[in-house]
């Protein structure tokens, strides 16, 4: 029949058997619009408002309906006890049943009738949200099942199992489901009288890969397709619970080569199509290592600026002046940017300070790098860049590092006049710290290497090996 759609929370049905007035009741999977008693483990869609016979209609409040409700006591409990289904559509505070709601005034006896507050959604040990679906096989109480199909607004569900990612578990049918039949499923549930001897609260629980429907305590070792349904509640040979909780259906995906521990990432979950061309690696593991060996094996850089330099003694960096003089200076024009020195016995030196990367690895050397050029092709001018190298970390003093600079290869002497020259040094990694700290360096031609020519700094930077970083 097609029934009328109605937004306060009562609807009529009818009567699969005879029903008293205020009794949970769930839909008759054997006839449509037909309703009958709810019992313990039962998703009741609604309670009663009228005792009838069976095949009468009956009022029925329904379960998402807002605010109190009189139900009927199956035995004593008192007011504010949390309260579950029982037999015949009645109500206990023996927690064997799902949830229900909270009683607002005690049942002195059996048949009572009591105001409850019914629970919209999940309860401190409840059924969730409640769906309508067709079975799409034979469907046990219990069973977890899977949407295999749709047919207009209805849900057609079968068992699910961690075989495929397309048959993971989205629901749980609390009672049993006729192939064919309407019936009701829900993502989250309480399971009571199961055996969890054995097992340890809290562990997860897995859905099966050996049987369709069925939940494994142990993580299957027969598939890539792991999904954990819910959690073990109670352990107890008889009274063990069970809370089924498939609102995240996630699926957890890895090999077997350490079953003991539950397996690793596999190199085989997934291919990659690699529509960019951009890795040779075929599989998820083999493209990870192709990604972090070019990540990790990256030359770096780390730039001192050309007016971050200053002299030794701290004094601003004037324009260059030619003559005879030790002092440098800045030099700009003929398309570069530098610092420049006359041709002196004893050239002064500049310095600057830079704070270590936090993507420097310390495990690694650094190289300096000095781009220059002279002005002249004396060959006796082969200039060497004399370096000193100090860091300053937390909690060290600022003075107390050892110089673990050095002397940079040599420029060509008789080069072509203004040609650009890289010389190298290289400073340790055994006097490498690293982030968080400063790296200062002073740098100079060193004495008596600059007989004829000038000479001119257009860049210094310091090459270093990063590393992943971890936060």
């Amino acid at each position: 029949m097609s029934g009328t759609i109605n937004e306060n929370g009562k609807r009529s049905f009818i009567a699969g058997e005879a029903l008293v007035a205020f009794t949970r009741v769930k839909l008759d999977t054997a006839t449509e619009d037909t309703v009958v008693y709810a019992d313990a483990g039962d998703v009741a869609i609604g309670i009663t408002l009228e005792g009838v016979s069976s095949g009468d209609p009956v009022g029925v409040r329904m379960s998402n309906h807002p605010g109190t409700a009189l139900v009927r006591a199956a035995g004593a409990f008192a007011y504010g006890d949390a309260v579950y289904g029982a037999a015949d559509g009645e109500v206990d505070d023996d927690a064997s049943g799902l949830y229900v709601g909270i009683a607002l005034e005690a049942a002195a006896a059996a048949h009572d009738e009591v105001e409850i507050f019914v629970a919209q959604g999940a309860g401190p040990s409840a059924q969730g949200e409640v769906f309508q679906v067709q079975a799409g096989e034979a469907l046990s109480a219990w069973d977890l099942c899977y949407v295999s199909s749709q047919t207009g607004d209805m849900m057609i569900i079968s068992k699910a199992q961690s075989t495929s990612a397309g048959k993971r578990a989205q629901f749980v049918v609390t009672q049993a489901i006729a192939n064919g039949a309407i019936g009701t499923a829900v993502r989250t549930a309480l399971r009571t009288a199961v055996n969890t001897d054995g097992q340890t609260a809290d562990d997860p629980v897995y859905l099966s890969d050996d049987t369709a429907g069925a939940y494994d305590f142990t993580k299957p070792t027969g598939t890539d397709f792991v999904q954990e349904i819910g959690r073990i509640s109670v352990v107890n040979a008889t009274t063990g619970v069970i809370f089924y909780d498939l609102s995240s259906e996630a699926i957890l995906a890895h090999s077997h080569a350490d079953a003991a521990n539950g397996g690793t990432i596999s190199a085989t979950v997934s291919t990659l199509a690699d529509a960019g061309s951009l890795i040779t690696g075929a599989e998820v593991e083999a493209a990870f290592q192709e990604a972090f060996q070019h990540i990790n094996s990256i030359q770096k850089i780390l730039p001192f600026p050309i007016l971050g330099f200053a002299e030794q003694d701290g004094t601003i960096l004037a324009d260059f002046a030619d003559g005879a003089s030790p002092t440098p200076g800045i030099n700009a024009g003929d398309e570069s940017f530098g610092i420049r020195w006359n041709n002196h016995g004893n050239p002064d030196p500049i310095s600057q300070s830079l704070p270590y990367p936090p993507d420097l690895d310390p495990a690694g050397d650094l190289t300096l790098h000095v781009l220059a050029a002279k002005i002249g092709a004396t060959v006796g001018d082969a200039v060497t860049w004399l370096v000193e190298a100090f860091e300053n970390i937390p909690a060290a003093l600022f003075d107390a590092d050892a110089d673990f600079g050095g002397t940079s290869s040599a420029m060509t002497g008789d080069d072509t006049s203004k040609t650009c020259q890289d010389e190298t040094l290289t400073l340790g990694n055994a006097n490498v710290t690293g982030a968080p700290g400063v790296l200062t360096l002073t740098i100079q031609p060193t004495d008596g290497t600059l007989g004829t020519d000038d000479v001119i700094i257009l860049g210094v930077w310091i090459e270093y090996k990063g590393k992943t970083l971890t936060s």
